[in-house]
This record gives C-alpha cells, structure tokens and sequence, in this order.
C-alpha cells in the first residue's frame, strides 16, 4: 500500500494560487495509486484535509464533499502505539514535524512507501525510518 500525505490530497482537490503547477502531479499520483489499488490514508489525513481546504478558502459544502469522499477508502484510525512511534521519530528530528512523524508512524504499519509533497519535513524524517518515502 501507498501512503498518500496531506498535502498530495489537498493538491488533487483544489489548484493552489501559490502553487498551481502541483495539481495535475497529484491528480497523476493519486489515478496511478488509485488504479493498482494502493491508495492508504489515516484518520489524521482526513482531519488535516479539512481544515488545509479551509485555509485555501474552499467552502463548507465543498470541504465535506472532498473528505466524505475519501470514507470509502477506509481510513485507518491513529493509535497510541502510532503516537509513541512518532514520538521516537519525532525525538530525532529535535520535535519538528510531530504530526508528519505521526503519518510515517501509520505508514510504516500498514505501507510500504510514504508520497508527499513536503520535502522538507520528510528529507530529514526519511532519515529515521525503513518507510520508502518519495517526494514529489
């Protein structure tokens, strides 16, 4: 399986003023993933995804339209065995980066590889973990 970060869901819902040129990337990713049958995400991702919508202006209607969407995919809950394992990462890259420590904690549970956008938060945490993590 494939975890897919925020921040590629956020691109694939919505084209960023700031970043357009992201959308048809994770719009490539998530129908390659989607197609093998390997897309994976977490409670927290659905969580994050509400309000990263808000904070790009999206309305209401649209925000539980995008995350409802994603309920078929079944989410995998967070854990507190997910929290200390994202604790331990989390105590090597000096507490930055907690809650995307917490997605490689689930990923590196339930998938073999980790894709996101962020390569500065996850250049130093692909460090502390086996979890393949590509940046887009």
């Amino acid at each position: 399986m494939i975890y897919i970060d925020t921040n590629v869901l956020v691109n694939f819902f919505v084209v960023q003023k700031k970043s357009p040129h992201l959308h048809p990337i994770a719009r490539e990713t998530m129908e390659q993933v989607t197609s093998r049958g390997l897309f994976f995400i977490s409670i927290l991702s659905l969580n994050e995804l509400g309000f990263a919508l808000a904070k790009c202006g999206e309305d209401r209607d649209a925000i539980t339209e995008y995350v409802s969407s994603l309920y078929a995919a079944d989410p995998v809950p967070v854990t507190l065995d997910h929290l200390k394992r994202a604790m331990q990462i989390a105590y090597k890259v000096s507490f930055h980066h907690t809650s995307d420590c917490l997605h490689t904690a689930v990923a590196e549970q339930h998938c073999d590889e980790l894709i996101t956008f962020n390569g500065s938060d996850f250049s130093l945490i692909q460090h502390h973990t086996k979890l393949k993590i590509t940046i887009l």
